[in-house]
């Protein structure tokens, strides 16, 4: 039988992909009690804009350069339950006191959740690792070869770094970049859209590790004024259902199409999963309470049929069955080779 876990338990894994623009560090920094990892210096000022626009304080925000950094960020993550975010900045930024004075003014020691922007860029650094460790082997005209073992290292590399934040204790927002391309040639090319990963095994795996998978986009709305001008309205959108040549995964209780808000999302997920759970339990109830009530008709049923020794007749003696007709003759045996 499955067990239901309770909301310190529960947590919830997200990827969200689209173009640059769309929203999607906006996205991260509305996660409850975010950890940005950054993968590029200047996106911290978007961070800092989104906080400021949400009217939330700037969470606390890593840039991670390095495979090594990215590796230390999460087995800090994993191993100090306590004060995560100081052990994980420690390990990337080192101990020094630029270090433990920017830990004094973090917001919140323990996150929430982790928020990767981007995964496509962390692959990148998973790819520059792996090239590293083997040389940066070349060819004879001096091209960069990526052999069969980089592809190798590269897959398992990178389903390992999918595998540890499936698994880390908190929600999980994973930002890709867009991946739009036509697959095939001529008449049989088709169009897929989805993450932009270095395999595109390796977007079927994150969609396997996620509770849903939507695109990121900005909606373009037009209106009239009064002096019958158009105007132009934009906002950002999560679609989580599509055609079929897009990559999504929806979950209830989320619309096809949702405003950029992951608190508002895991709550409502939260809340549709304790609908199911009290659903599932009263269901479980009903059916022991009427297991247990056909129990006690069937035991009172057969009390009442049961013949009664008072009445002359011994209960033993009541249930025995007189064989009527000659008894059964045993066949006779064949001869030795017979039928």
């Amino acid at each position: 039988m499955g067990m239901m876990l309770d909301k310190d338990e529960a947590i919830v894994k997200l990827v969200v992909y689209g173009k640059s623009g769309t929203g999607k560090t906006s996205l991260g920094v509305s996660a409850p009690r975010p950890l940005i990892l950054l993968s590029e210096r200047q996106g911290f000022r978007s961070v800092r804009d989104a906080a400021k626009r949400l009217g939330v304080p700037t969470p606390p925000t890593m840039y991670l350069q390095t495979a090594s950094d990215l590796r230390a960020c999460i087995r800090s993550l994993k191993g100090n339950p306590n004060e995560p975010i100081a052990s994980a900045m420690r390990e990337v930024m080192g101990s020094n006191p630029e270090t433990e004075a920017a830990i004094l003014a973090l917001p919140y020691t323990k996150p929430e959740s982790i928020v990767c922007d981007s995964l496509t860029d962390f692959f990148r650094l998973i790819s520059e690792d792996v090239l590293e460790g083997l040389g940066f082997p070349k060819a004879k005209d001096n091209q960069e070869v990526k052999s069969d073992r980089y592809w190798d290292l590269l897959r398992s590399r990178s389903d390992g770094l999918v595998t540890s934040l499936r698994d880390l204790p908190y929600h999980v927002v994973m930002l890709c970049l867009l991946d739009d391309r036509m697959v095939g040639k001529d008449d049989e090319a088709t169009r897929q859209v989805g993450p932009d990963t270095p395999m595109r095994a390796l977007a079927s795996k994150l969609v396997a590790a996620s509770n849903a998978c939507g695109i990121s986009y900005t909606d373009q709305r037009t209106s009239m004024n009064d002096k019958g001008e158009p105007e132009y309205a934009y906002e950002w959108k999560v679609r989580f259902r599509g055609p079929r040549y897009m990559v999504v995964k929806p979950t209830e209780p989320l619309k096809d199409v949702e405003s950029p808000n992951v608190a508002d999302w895991i709550e409502r997920i939260f809340a549709h999963d304790a609908d199911l759970g009290r659903s599932e339990q009263a269901d479980r109830d009903e059916r022991a309470a009427a297991r247990a009530s056909a129990g006690q008709a069937e035991a009172a049923s057969a009390e009442v049929g049961a013949p009664s020794s008072e009445a002359g007749t011994p209960p033993a003696e009541a249930t025995k069955v007189k064989r009527v007709g000659p008894r059964r003759q045993a066949a006779p045996a064949t001869q030795e080779g017979g039928v």
